[in-house]
């Protein structure tokens, strides 16, 4: 599977769905946040973009918004394995499905986090505007 295949896997579009006819791809989404929740047995993976919107609304574009953030929420974890955590890690997101679930690995075999879910939602999108890094 391509990384801008990872539509297909989605259970729920949500909000990013309506901004986007074709979902930007992995690789042009930055990772910036992880959240195990012990509780639902889910992760929840958070990434910003600056791939804009097919369908902008109107404030956005009048307030100048550079950057759509979005979270992935991946339920019902199995087969959980963290090795390891950084900036090098993040860049790295991949999905892959099978008959069990879908497989999320972030970073390479032998550092990152890799586990499956058998669910994928996207939750919590908004946009604001990024300054560039210098």
């Amino acid at each position: 599977m391509s990384v801008s295949d990872w539509h297909r896997f989605l259970d729920d579009r949500g909000e990013l769905g309506d901004l986007y006819d074709s979902l930007p791809a992995l690789d042009l989404c930055d990772l910036f946040y992880v959240h195990f929740d012990e509780r639902d047995i889910s992760a929840t993976l958070g990434f910003t973009t600056s791939v804009p919107p097919s369908n902008m609304p109107s404030e956005w574009i009048e307030k100048e918004f550079n950057t759509t953030e979005f979270y992935l929420v991946c339920s019902n974890m199995t087969e959980t394995r963290v090795s390891g955590w950084g900036s090098v890690q993040a860049k790295q997101v991949k999905l892959a499905a099978d008959d069990r679930g879908v497989r999320v690995t972030i970073g390479t075999p032998g550092a990152g986090i890799d586990f499956r879910a058998s669910a994928l939602s996207v939750t919590k999108t908004r946009a604001y505007k990024a300054t560039s890094s210098l």
